[in-house]
């Protein structure tokens, strides 16, 4: 396939262009700073560099691709306005500018379980379900799948919504792994220990490429499935934060580990503390007022069941083995 891949040079991005490049695709890479794109620069792909807020420098090669993959985005801002402008706003710019196109390309967009909400009642969450989601982060993400939908008859969109994303080179799970690493400690923000879905991205990634040969599209037939075109991609274990805490310190060779549950109250100011060093440092971290919404919301589990069936998509691995595989991956570097 002929491919443009936005945000390609993100923690999932790099991973999808070395499995495209790897199987003779010919891509081309949007990337918006120059020194973040020097791990592409081995392979055989084409570099653009641009934006999504200015379209005029890259929105000819929509009309030379059959697939463009949609991973650009913001997780972790100070404003709503940050999370509207490249979230939505970059969506909207990148599917007008698809539709103007002579050939118009197929897109996959990858949004987020935060885009949904919560599970409910111990029931991972289906793509049947109406979404909810509870934070800045999620109400964005949802924003840009609506702006899918309102694009629908005009470019075909197939919404892939991972959960918890995992694996070499990543950077914000790996605060999860740490404190079981160096103190054989692992908090749970809340009393009432939630279930999690998690997906490793050697995983994820191949449900993106069956996602743009296979998937559906986003329905603009009321007749039709209004859910069609949504897909959850997740391991099939969804496992307690406590349990999935003894999981990281199995596949970190301890015998044991500390979980201790924080009331909510110490949660929130945490985050509060987290969150206002990151604006006296002028970086958003991944843990801040937002993610404690989230933390505090219940459960996050999703069904991969509809992946499964009609992407003929599977998991390559059991997630304790794709927990060892990425520390391994982390000590080989010195991540841990």
């Amino acid at each position: 396939m002929r491919a443009l891949v936005t945000g390609a040079t993100g923690f999932i991005g790099q991973h999808l262009v070395r499995h495209l490049a790897a199987r003779g695709h010919e891509v081309v890479c949007l990337y918006r700073t120059p020194r973040r794109a020097e791990p592409l620069q081995e392979l055989n792909v084409r570099l653009v560099q641009g934006t999504l807020e200015e379209p005029r420098g890259w929105a000819h090669l929509l009309g030379e691709v059959d697939v463009v993959f949609h991973l650009a985005g913001v997780l972790k801002a100070f404003s709503r306005r940050r999370f509207r402008q490249v979230n939505v706003e970059g969506t909207r710019e990148l599917l007008q500018a698809a539709a103007q196109q002579q050939q118009v390309p197929r897109v996959v967009l990858v949004s987020s379980l935060a885009a949904a909400g919560p599970s409910r009642g111990g029931t991972p969450r289906s793509e049947s379900q109406p979404p909810r989601p509870v934070s800045v982060y999620g109400r964005s993400k949802r924003a840009a799948e609506q702006e899918a939908s309102r694009w629908a008859d005009q470019v075909p969109v197939t919404v892939i919504r991972p959960p918890i994303v995992f694996g070499p080179g990543d950077r914000d799970v790996l605060e999860m792994f740490r404190p079981v690493a160096r103190f054989g400690l692992h908090l749970v923000p809340t009393w009432r220990v939630p279930r999690l879905s998690l997906v490793h991205v050697d995983d994820l990634v191949p449900a993106l490429v069956a996602a743009a040969r296979l998937g559906q599209c986003i329905s603009t037939c009321p007749e039709q499935d209004q859910f069609a075109g949504f897909y959850f991609v997740a391991a099939e274990e969804h496992p307690r934060y406590d349990q999935l805490g003894r999981m990281i310190a199995q596949a970190l060779g301890r015998r044991r580990v500390l979980v201790l549950r924080v009331p909510g109250a110490v949660t929130w100011l945490a985050a509060l503390g987290a969150e206002s060093v990151a604006r006296l440092r002028r970086r958003p971290q991944i843990f801040n007022l937002d993610k404690a919404r989230e933390a505090r919301a219940g459960s996050w589990t999703c069904d991969p069941s509809r992946a499964m069936e009609q992407l003929g998509w599977r998991p390559g691995a059991p997630l304790q083995q794709r927990l060892e595989q990425t520390i391994q991956w982390y000590r080989e570097h010195g991540w841990l």
